[in-house]
């Protein structure tokens, strides 16, 4: 763990890996912190370094004290791809974390090589949904709210069998600064890149889970048909965050896509 003063505010950043290898990064969705990837980094290969990060407001990263957009959570990225050098990195993005992604591919096309779009939209549902949310979260707060939301994360057969380790997920969740949480909310509420999908030249690959109640799967596809280098697959059984649920399937998913394009070597 390292704290980065990044744009006036602490970033937690987590560094692992080969450091002189091919870098991997690894954005977040809303409510969640960078151990949403512990799964899918178990036995991952040595050979490259690992870029995680918790975006403002979330996990141990400060709460900004003035507003922002998708820009602003896309420059911190940016700001420390810059400062440890990293170029042409695979950048794996879950809902909100796809979208910081994708301003990121926009901004600086220079630092990702391949793009995985994650249960995510360039466009993610509309502003009276994101309305409502802020609405009732400022009402009752996260807690009141956690179970339905966790309802829309995962699959209900991973709610039914694995009820005990979802009360950590909940917890996750729940002890998400309130601020932090609806910040991000707004970033949501006002973000709407489907009108430069067709600038996107890196090759992307959209994830959607069969079983995801938050951007179903039908929504990911609407929300990104304007990619032009992109392919889409359908995790079947996992719901919105496929690296906690299905996080072997997933991360097949990946290689097997980097692989047929030799983004990255067999090794």
């Amino acid at each position: 763990m390292e704290v980065k003063i990044i744009n006036g505010r602490g970033i937690n950043v987590s560094d692992e890996g080969n450091k002189d290898g091919p870098a991997f990064v690894l954005a977040n969705s809303l409510g969640t912190d960078l151990r949403i990837w512990d799964r899918f980094l178990r036995n991952f290969p040595q050979r490259y370094r690992i870029i995680r990060f918790d975006k403002r407001g979330h996990g141990l990263s400060d709460i900004s004290e003035n507003n922002f957009g998708i820009e602003g959570l896309a420059s911190d990225i940016i700001e420390i791809l810059d400062d440890k050098q990293i170029s042409d990195c695979v950048f794996v993005g879950v809902s909100i974390g796809g979208l910081i992604g994708l301003q990121v591919v926009l901004n600086r096309p220079d630092l990702v090589k391949a793009f995985v779009f994650s249960n995510s939209s360039a466009k993610v549902r509309d502003k009276a949904f994101w309305n409502d949310r802020i609405k009732i979260i400022e009402k009752v707060g996260l807690d009141a709210v956690g179970d339905s939301i966790l309802e829309k994360w995962f699959s209900k057969e991973f709610r039914k069998n694995k009820s005990e380790e979802l009360l950590a997920w909940r917890n996750m969740l729940t002890r998400t600064p309130q601020r932090g949480y609806l910040d991000c909310c707004q970033v949501l509420k006002h973000t709407d890149l489907r009108g430069r999908l067709d600038e996107v030249k890196v090759d992307t690959l959209v994830i959607s889970g069969s079983e995801d109640g938050a951007i179903p799967p039908e929504e990911v596809i609407e929300g990104t048909k304007g990619l032009p280098n992109a392919v889409h697959e359908t995790i079947m059984g996992a719901g919105h965050l496929p690296c906690i649920e299905k996080p072997l399937e997933f991360r097949e998913l990946i290689f097997s896509f980097l692989l047929e394009r030799e983004l990255v070597n067999r090794n």
